[in-house]
Parts: structure tokens; C-alpha cells; sequence
């Protein structure tokens, strides 16, 4: 009985750090809560796989965080236009450059799920 448990949570930890599924469904297979299950993976040092895969989820982060910086670069850019003092030319530029970053890596995200 001790060595099925052994060789169950062995195979769980090969399953999660090989990213074949996710904390959610370990915790359930193993009936262990997950709590429980954070604890044991924080004692014994399991890690989780490093994500290459740009997902929809990565998309939508990006466009939220777009909008934001378009948001930013308006305010910033009305600001500029009606001469209100306050406004520096650094921040309009940070704005500009942290919307084309991000434009960028969702263009190569886009690219990178239409060769998937």
C-alpha cells in the first residue's frame, strides 16, 4: 500500500512537471485537496513547466494591457494638445514605446497560433 502511494505521487509529480496536467486535475486525482497539494509541491521542490505555448488567454492579457497604454498615450497626448503643463515628453515616449512592445509581441503571438 505504501509503495502504490509512492509510485502515485511519483507519477503526479512527472505529470505536472512534464505539464501534462494542470494543479486543478493532480489535486483531484490524487484526492488530495488543494491546499494540501501546494504544501507538498512547495516541500519537495517540484517545478512547474515553463510555458512556451501563447494560449487565448496570453491574447486577451495583451490586448487588456494594450488598451491600457492606449488609454495612457490619449491621455497624455490630450494633455499635450490643450497645453496643460505637467506633461512630460519622457512619459508620451515610455507610453509610445511600451504600445509598440506590446503590439509586437501581439503580432508574434497571433503568428505563433496560426502555426499551431
Amino acid at each position: 500500500m505504501v509503495l502504490a502511494a509512492a509510485e502515485r505521487w511519483a507519477a503526479a509529480r512527472r505529470v505536472f512537471e512534464d505539464g501534462k496536467a494542470g494543479f486543478a486535475t493532480i489535486a483531484q486525482l490524487t484526492g488530495c485537496g488543494e491546499a494540501s497539494l501546494a504544501r507538498r509541491v512547495r516541500r519537495e521542490g517540484w517545478r512547474a513547466p515553463q510555458q512556451t505555448e501563447i494560449t487565448p488567454d496570453h491574447l486577451a492579457r495583451l490586448r487588456r494591457e494594450l488598451a491600457r497604454w492606449i488609454g495612457r498615450i490619449e491621455t497624455l497626448g490630450a494633455a499635450l494638445e490643450a497645453g496643460e503643463g505637467g506633461v512630460d515628453k519622457a512619459d508620451l515616449d515610455a507610453a509610445l514605446a511600451a504600445f509598440r512592445a506590446l503590439e509586437k509581441a501581439e503580432d508574434m503571438a497571433r503568428a505563433q497560433m496560426t502555426e499551431d
